[in-house]
């Protein structure tokens, strides 16, 4: 490197070239609507989780509706805060109904 700007560099991964990423900071990064449309942040049972959240279901309704277990909604929940950067429910649909992911 010479001093100047950074210059990202591709890595051979398997059969594919990446771009090299610094992954510092990553989490920080916050979703705008631009991004949400073209890319969803979360999976689709993520957003399932979500709906049923935003509807008032408790951990052990989302589950029996989505006949999943308790523990499996708790890890859905888990993924959703920290992709979302939220610590809370609330949190999360605000930032869900922001980004389009479910209606508001």
């Amino acid at each position: 490197m010479d001093g100047g700007s950074f210059e990202p560099q591709d890595r051979q991964v398997g059969r594919e070239t990446r771009p090299e990423v610094s992954f510092m900071g990553r989490r920080r990064m916050r979703w705008n609507e631009k991004d949400a449309s073209s890319l969803s942040p979360l999976s689709r049972r993520e957003v399932q989780v979500l709906v049923e959240v935003d509807k008032g279901a408790s951990n052990r309704e989302i589950a029996y509706g989505l006949s999943v277990t308790e523990d499996t909604v708790k890890y859905h929940l888990k993924n959703i805060y920290r992709k979302l950067s939220v610590t809370r429910r609330t949190g999360a649909l605000n930032v869900a109904k922001e980004l389009g992911l479910i209606e508001r």
